[in-house]
Formats: structure tokens, C-alpha cells, sequence
């Protein structure tokens, strides 16, 4: 009998030694179960932080269409506008030298036009 006390203690031995093991092994468990949730949360908001700058990077995307299609209705603007300024030069030019086959007399005070014909002013 005192064989088998010195068994059943021996086992109870390694059965606690296991235990203690076992308890290890679960804690070391858990830390990785932590650790994988950590991850996975970061995981999280990096995908989110990625669909945040890739939209933004879209808006910017069509901010800069936006504004190349402007610029270049400014520039076609901006042709037209000279386009129509030379066509005033020339016709102020012509009228210029319209004005200079008038003969200017003295006692009519200095005008190009008759004094019937009324000028319309805006």
C-alpha cells in the first residue's frame, strides 16, 4: 500500500505540474487571442483609413477636371475677348479715318457733324 500512496502521489504531483502547465498554455492563449483582436481592429481601421484617402484622392481627381475645363473655357474666353477687341480697334480706326475727310470751319465751334443730327448718348 505504501507503493501505491507514493504512486498516487507522484501522480497527483505531475497532475498538478500539468495543471500549472496547462494554466500557462491558457494564458499564453488568451494573449494571443488578445493580440489577434488587436489586429484585426487595426486591420479595421487601416481599411478604413485607405478608402478615406482613396476617396479623397478621387474628389481631388475631379476637382482638378473641374478646373482644367475651366481654364480652358477661360482661355477660349479670353480669345474671343481679343478677337472682339481688335475688331473694335479696327472699326474705331475707320471711323478715325472717316473723321478726317471732315473739314472742320471755324464758326461751326469745332464739330464733325452738322448741328441738325442729334448724337444718342447712353
Amino acid at each position: 500500500m505504501a507503493e501505491t500512496v507514493k504512486r498516487a502521489r507522484h501522480a497527483r504531483e505531475g497532475l498538478t505540474e500539468a495543471l500549472g502547465e496547462t494554466s500557462k498554455i491558457n494564458t499564453i492563449i488568451q494573449s494571443l487571442a488578445s493580440l489577434a483582436e488587436n489586429q484585426a481592429v487595426s486591420g479595421e481601421e487601416m481599411k478604413e483609413s485607405v478608402e478615406q484617402v482613396l476617396s479623397s484622392a478621387l474628389r481631388i481627381r475631379e476637382m482638378i477636371s473641374t478646373i482644367r475645363q475651366a481654364s480652358e473655357e477661360t482661355v477660349s474666353a479670353s480669345e474671343s475677348v481679343a478677337r472682339e477687341a481688335e475688331g473694335v480697334s479696327c472699326g474705331a480706326e475707320s471711323i478715325s479715318e472717316l473723321l478726317t475727310t471732315f473739314v472742320l470751319e471755324s464758326d461751326e465751334k469745332q464739330r464733325a457733324l452738322p448741328e441738325n443730327v442729334t448724337v444718342l448718348e447712353e
